[in-house]
């Protein structure tokens, strides 16, 4: 006579066993930008935003980044800028558009800029067709 198998319980079932944090430095595609998302997404242990700078609240940065940030004045422009020590060419604007301009910036980015001429990795997987539709006028 054959044992019937043990059964498994849905709550116990493919529970995945916590263990040590995944070693990144193996993966395929090791970029700076992909080693920065996998550190900031990671959920066990969660990540430390210590070394993340906020520009829209100066005194909630540590003091270190604190002194890395260079405020830039632009007499005709009403916006805060920033720079970084150390990193030369990088300019950060604070909410450098309205509402409403942002909003229209969007609409134009979907339903202008992604028509022909131009190209976008949409084109690889949005049969545009050929008399300038873009994905915009699709989804109306």
């Amino acid at each position: 006579r054959m044992k019937s198998p043990t059964p498994t319980l849905p709550h116990t079932k493919n529970k995945k066993k916590k263990g040590p944090a995944r070693d990144t430095s193996k993966f395929a595609n090791q970029t700076a930008f992909r080693s920065a998302e996998r550190r900031y997404k990671q959920r066990t242990p969660p990540p430390n935003y210590e070394d993340v700078i906020d520009f829209t609240n100066l005194e909630a940065n540590t003091q270190q980044n604190k002194q890395r940030i260079l405020p830039v004045t632009v007499s005709t422009l009403p916006w805060k800028v920033y720079q970084l020590k150390g990193l030369p060419g990088l300019t950060f604007i604070c909410k450098p558009f309205e509402p409403v301009v942002e909003k229209e910036m969007i609409r134009l980015a979907l339903s202008e800029y992604t028509k022909r001429p131009n190209i976008s990795n949409l084109d690889a997987h949005w049969d545009l067709d050929s008399h300038g539709n873009g994905i915009w006028d699709i989804y109306q």
